[in-house]
């Protein structure tokens, strides 16, 4: 998964959180993660801060998934949302940051 893609996942999934859909969020974490996997692995040695930052990130998305999972088992909501959503908008930072940095003039 490229990175651009890695964002739209991530904005579709606040859609979802939004919308009260954990169900289908439940479906996307997975992605997400192998997608952020895919990203960190195609980064060059050269942004190994922004590396280690996707890794902690793809850790950050299961603890999410967790979260939700387990919401979902009680049959209730999850009762994080706020923080959920930051998270994700802190991973979705991240990303962009990458996007900005031009890997050739590495």
């Amino acid at each position: 998964m490229e990175t651009g893609k890695a964002i739209a996942l991530i904005n579709r999934l606040k859609v979802l959180h939004r919308n009260g859909d954990w169900l289908y969020a439940l479906e996307q974490y997975q992605e997400l993660r192998s997608g952020l996997s895919d990203v960190q692995a195609s980064m060059p040695e050269e942004l190994d801060d922004l590396r280690w930052k996707i890794a902690d990130d793809i850790q950050k998305v299961r603890e999410i998934e967790d979260e939700v999972n387990r919401a979902h088992y009680e049959r209730k909501a999850p009762t994080n949302i706020l923080q959920i959503d930051g998270i994700l908008n802190d991973i979705q930072q991240n990303l962009e940051m990458l996007l900005r940095i031009d890997i050739y003039a590495l």
